[in-house]
């Protein structure tokens, strides 16, 4: 559902609010700091609209890397699984993988990274491969912080775009399908079925986005942006 919060309740800005003050601190980061950094944030809003996002980077980069490794054939075997190879230098190598995604400004660096966050595992013969086709992070990380920020924002962006579109055909979905009284014994059941459910549609929508990609050699000359969907489910227990 297109939504916006009323101005005037600030209920929903405190409890937005204190969801990302509460991650800040587990990520360590001290409640002056947070102020500081609030400060710098008013002083700097409204962000200009022209404003460029940077490049990708991050987790978002981990993720593409990880699922070129189950898509790209020259990292793959016979039967279509991820092939293990060399963590650095020429291809085939994680490096390697990276450099040719064109999404990270340093690929030997975010290549030791992904083994650092577990993403990316050592064989016995030496060799590295993927754990898993999506990036999962169990840990609080400087990734883990950047992603939950420009999550955050990017839906913020989104909202704003939706209410203040001139013309429908403007707007990105932006959606939610809730009830207020699910039984807490089909709360398993309800992660399962959204789990799958999810898997299936950002596999369909990354096949298309992968298949639209502005290559090296066919750059598009109307420019670039960077674009996606966030799917994520939520769970409120009632007290």
């Amino acid at each position: 559902m297109n939504t916006s919060a009323n101005p005037r309740d600030p209920s929903e800005y405190v409890r937005m609010f204190a969801s990302i003050f509460d991650f800040m601190r587990k990520a360590g980061i001290a409640d002056q700091d947070i102020k500081n950094i609030c400060a710098r944030a008013l002083d700097g809003a409204p962000m200009s609209p022209s404003r460029k996002l940077p490049a990708s980077d991050g987790i978002a980069a981990a993720a593409m890397v990880l699922d070129a490794w189950h898509r790209n054939r020259s990292y793959m075997d016979k039967a279509a699984r991820p092939r293990a190879i060399r963590l650095l230098g020429r291809a085939p190598s994680v490096e390697a993988l990276i450099r040719s995604e064109g999404i990270h400004k340093n690929p030997r660096v975010l290549a030791r990274k992904l083994v650092e966050l577990g993403l990316v595992a050592r064989t016995a013969s030496r060799r590295y491969e993927p754990v898993s086709r999506t990036a999962l992070v169990g840990k609080l990380d400087p990734f883990i912080q950047q992603y939950v920020a420009r999550s955050s924002a990017a839906l913020l962006r989104t909202i704003k775009n939706n209410v203040t579109a001139s013309k429908r055909a403007r707007r990105l979905i932006e959606r939610f399908a809730e009830v207020p009284d699910l039984p807490t014994h089909k709360l398993a059941e309800f992660r399962r079925f959204t789990e799958v459910q999810g898997r299936v549609f950002l596999h369909t929508l990354n096949e298309w986005l992968e298949s639209h990609r502005a290559r090296r050699n066919r750059a598009s000359k109307t420019g670039t942006a960077r674009v996606g969907v966030h799917v994520y489910a939520y769970i409120e227990s009632r007290k």
